[in-house]
């Protein structure tokens, strides 16, 4: 996957998204670590920090819900980042109706782009592929999964392969 210098948002769907997101934010940290990172050529631009809404979970402690929980992590983020950040959102909405979870993320990523932080936005909600149509600088990535019986290990186990590939 190449970005260019125009795409400052990233949509991404299909299977194993968050194992995705998880390693851009790796690869993020190794590079600006000067640690070498798993690849044959990568550009990775310095970013002044890096903000995650990663996961679903409430807390209970003090009596706060999940959906709660990502609003509060949600205006964190659109509260904090800068165009030098890196925003990694995961599956933002999942929380609520699918009517509001759409409207929540649509009205994110907008937000998003008008700052101009670097934004991977992982998604469930079709909807938002849109986003490519109206603003020339989302791009929409898909992870393709095929399952690989040829590399079955000896317990019999079907293992998943997936490739990061451009579109909806």
């Amino acid at each position: 996957m190449r970005l260019t210098e125009e795409v400052i948002s990233c949509l991404v769907t299909g299977s194993g998204k968050t194992t995705y997101l998880k390693q851009i934010a790796i690869i993020t940290i190794m590079a600006h670590c000067g640690m070498y990172v798993p690849a044959e050529q990568a550009t990775i631009p310095t970013r002044d920090r890096l903000c995650c809404r990663i996961g679903n979970a409430d807390d209970q402690e003090h009596n706060i819900s999940t959906f709660m929980m990502e609003m509060k992590e949600t205006a964190y983020i659109l509260n904090n980042a800068t165009d030098r950040a890196l925003v990694l959102v995961d599956e933002l909405g999942r929380a609520t109706s699918n009517e509001d979870g759409v409207a929540i993320a649509w009205a994110t990523s907008e937000y998003l782009l008008k700052k101009r932080a670097m934004t991977f936005f992982v998604t469930h909600y079709p909807q938002l592929v849109c986003l490519a149509n109206i603003y020339p600088s989302v791009q929409n990535l898909h992870l393709e999964a095929s399952v690989s019986t040829a590399s079955a290990n000896a317990n019999g186990e079907i293992n998943y392969t997936h490739r990061v590939k451009t579109g909806a």
